[in-house]
């Protein structure tokens, strides 16, 4: 992951110059009409909806799907129903080529978060992302700093594991590797 404060200076900043264009081009230079004076802005609604890219790591197979189009209110079921088929024996969607055991299906899967402050939660297939990050939130105070799901480089990561099998040994490592033991 690199990790940025400031993007890179950009040693050739897009310019453009009216002169370089040639004489038959017309250019329009009246100003674009704007609001009259007795047109009010009327704001969006207090709840406009967001949609976030999302990364699903599957470590145990070093694979990951991107959702760049996450709606809040998706649940965490319909977004893996276009994924993964719904029980071992469905066929749709087709099987992950990296799903040689044909683990992943929907029943069969835990869904983790890792918050700002290193803690791991489960995710409940049933919420939605917006639940998810409204659960996850906690306000600083008494000297506990505050705490949430993390937009990394303009996206979330969520873990998906095969129940029990995969899931306890993953924990495990991840609390290792966290408290340094």
């Amino acid at each position: 992951m690199i990790d940025t404060l400031t993007p890179p200076d950009n040693p050739h900043p897009l310019s453009f110059d009216l002169s370089s264009l040639p004489p038959s081009t017309p250019v329009f230079t009246q100003p674009l009409p704007g609001p009259s004076s007795d047109e009010r802005w009327i704001p969006p609604p207090a709840h406009t909806p967001l949609i976030f890219p999302v990364f699903l790591l599957y470590p145990s197979h070093s694979q990951s799907d991107l959702i760049i189009h996450f709606h809040e209110s998706t649940s965490f079921d319909d977004q893996l129903a276009s994924i993964f088929p719904a029980s071992p024996t469905s066929s749709e969607p087709p099987w992950a080529g990296w799903d040689e055991k044909r683990e992943y299906f929907i029943s069969n899967l835990a869904v983790y978060v890792e918050t700002a402050q290193r803690r791991l939660l489960k995710v409940g297939k049933e919420l939605t992302l917006r639940e998810v990050i409204a659960k996850a939130a906690i306000e600083a105070k008494d000297g506990q700093e505050k705490d949430g799901v993390v937009l990394r480089d303009g996206l979330m990561s969520f873990v998906v594991l095969v129940k029990e099998k995969e899931e306890k040994g993953w924990i495990s490592e991840f609390k290792r590797k966290r408290d340094g033991t």
